[in-house]
């Protein structure tokens, strides 16, 4: 098993950016996809905000676009060195330009501009690394130039740029479509279909989803041909996992995951985070409120940070808390299969946690559980609605709506 991103045969520079980002290695989704797409393939792959998705496909993609940029660095010097060759071979078949030479080699479409914005964000660290110029259509961007190897932007968005001819899709060498139910749910589905059309033939597809929905699964079926399922789908239903026992979660804002933990912690909390820097980064700022902070399983401490590669086993009598959501099953029943605890999660990350909750056999409750009531009537039918579609429902989309207004509200007031 692929234990680095370099043993995943990424650059060097892509492999120690993933590194800084927070990553201690590659999950399982990235150890499946990256090979996969470093190869050309194409992907339908099943995941959602929180997997570790932007990463999976976004490294492959950008280390091909690098090895391309470099192999027409080289060309261009040959062509130089070979400017006085003889005339008669003037008359042979001109070479074709370079798939996306001067211009966008890598389309994204995302559901929303914040989205775009969001994944742009993500993104660039890693296009840093691999000189590759990313930009999104969303405001806070500077408009799309010419320049730009990888565009991120709405299907409509797209479309009106390319009938407006500052879009260019005949030197594409990747489509790639994230959160492709979520595209559909914002009423994307036909300027997506005109996208998808205009691609070139030869480009690379990847598709992500957090529904496989046949509404998704026909439009693989009809623009990313032969595309492999990440993870394969098994052809029959198995066995559901064992019970893990439960666990509680809360949806909150980044930015107030400190003091959510800061006001719960209680002795024996071990807090799990995303990568050994934002394990530090907590430690100081819980120590500078005072409490006593140590590594997983030291004495004398109110709670132990401990990043993801904490010891399980040393842990089966804490209380554990997951400061970010974890990428897969397997980590999630790791940190709190029949141990409990709570999970902090971001609003968008919610259809992942359910996905991998359901494989790991774990079963999920809000923290805190609302307050018993009193009052009848209509209004106890509505709240009730209300916990049951939060509960059933698969609302990626409409917490995409919603999102960008948690950064001025809290979601109470929302």
């Amino acid at each position: 098993m692929a234990e680095s991103f370099e043993d995943l045969g990424l650059r060097p520079e892509l492999a120690r950016a993933a590194e800084a980002a927070g990553f201690t290695g590659p999950t399982a989704l990235q150890r499946a996809t990256i090979p996969l797409l470093r190869r050309g393939g194409n992907a339908l792959v099943h995941a959602a905000s929180g997997s570790g998705i932007t990463a999976a496909w976004g490294l492959p993609l950008l280390d091909r676009l690098s090895a391309e940029g470099a192999e027409e660095a080289e060309g261009a010097g040959a062509e130089d060195a070979e400017d006085q060759a003889p005339e008669a071979e003037a008359d042979e078949a001109e070479a074709p330009v370079p798939a996306g030479a001067g211009g966008v080699r890598v389309l994204a479409i995302a559901a929303t501009a914040d989205a775009a914005a969001r994944t742009a964000a993500a993104l660039a660290p890693f296009a840093a690394a691999a000189g590759v110029r990313v930009l999104a259509v969303a405001p806070g961007w500077a408009v799309a130039r010419g320049d730009a190897d990888v565009v991120i932007a709405t299907a409509q968005d797209a479309l009106d740029a390319m009938q407006r001819s500052a879009l260019k899709l005949d030197g594409l060498t990747g489509f790639v479509v994230l959160g492709l139910s979520s595209v559909f749910a914002f009423r994307g589905s036909d300027a997506l279909d005109t996208l998808a059309a205009s691609v070139p033939r030869n480009a690379q597809r990847v598709l992500t989803t957090s529904q496989l929905s046949a509404e998704v699964l026909t439009f693989a079926e009809r623009h990313a041909r032969k595309a492999m399922g990440i993870p394969s789908r098994p052809a029959e239903e198995g066995a559901p996992p064992p019970s893990a026992g439960e666990v509680g979660y809360a949806v909150v804002r980044d930015e107030e995951k400190l003091e959510r933990v800061a006001r719960t912690l209680e002795p024996g909390t071990v807090i799990f985070c995303r990568s050994d820097e934002r394990a530090a980064a907590l430690a100081d700022d819980l120590m500078q409120r005072g409490f006593r902070v140590g590594a997983a399983g030291e004495p004398d401490t109110d709670a132990a940070v401990a990043a993801v590669a904490a010891d399980p086993e040393e842990l089966k009598t804490t209380r554990p808390v997951s400061y970010d959501v974890p990428f897969d099953a397997a980590q999630l029943r790791a940190r709190h299969g029949g141990r409990g605890g709570e999970i902090l999660v971001l609003a968008r990350e919610l259809p992942h946690l359910r996905q991998v909750a359901a494989e790991a056999g774990v079963a999920l409750r809000t923290v805190p559980q609302p307050p018993a009531t009193a009052e009848g009537g209509g209004l106890e039918a509505f709240r009730a609605r209300l916990l049951e579609a939060a509960a059933t429902e698969d609302l990626e989309a409409q917490l995409l709506v919603l999102e960008p207004l948690f950064r001025d509200r809290s979601p109470a007031e929302i």
